[in-house]
């Protein structure tokens, strides 16, 4: 593993085995407290009773999907170093919005300027995908998360008729459920 698999996130290793890497904040998966457990990765609190496994270890029911973590497991961490050139115009799209949308995206630019939290809700075909370009190109500028809830969205920056592709490089982070 890179030193650099690490920034900014919450890297799952058995605490079993033999990792040291400098610097590196290391912590117990599942801290206890009292009869209930803590995920440190999902942030759910549940019940100690509840949640194990045959063999007494304690489990997280809560975020399954990413990979089972138990109370044996440690995540590993460091903090993302934001070394990234600042790009004063990270997107290429250069469409045209309705005087609607422009106050639309004008709002969430905005919103996106103070990291404040937002939903953008529409109807299909309200052109949600192009109000969301500025708030998008605001909060990469700013070196700003941006989380999009569907991940057709995500893959349509990359492929929007009008250019969007972005001058930047991107990192994206999804799960992909399998279906049984």
């Amino acid at each position: 593993m890179k030193i650099s698999d690490f920034y900014g996130r919450l890297v799952t290793v058995q605490a079993t085995t033999d990792l040291t890497l400098p610097q590196v904040t290391k912590l117990p998966a599942i801290k206890t407290n009292g009869k209930l457990l803590y995920c440190q990765r999902c942030q759910q609190t549940f019940s100690k009773k509840q949640f194990h496994l045959p063999n007494g270890v304690d489990y997280c029911p809560y975020c399954l999907q990413f990979g089972r973590l138990t109370s044996h497991d440690l995540l590993y961490t460091l903090p993302e170093p934001n070394l990234f050139p600042i790009n004063e115009q990270p997107l290429s799209w250069q469409g045209k919005l309705s005087p609607l949308q422009q106050k639309c995206a004008q709002v969430l630019k905005e919103q996106a300027a103070i990291k404040k939290e937002f939903l953008l809700w529409a109807v299909t075909g309200a052109g949600k995908t192009e109000i969301m370009f500025p708030a998008i190109s605001e909060a990469i500028k700013k070196k700003n998360v941006f989380v999009l809830q569907r991940l057709e969205l995500m893959f349509a920056m990359n492929s929007f008729p009008v250019c969007s592709k972005p001058l930047i490089e991107l990192q994206l982070f999804y799960y992909m459920p399998t279906v049984q």
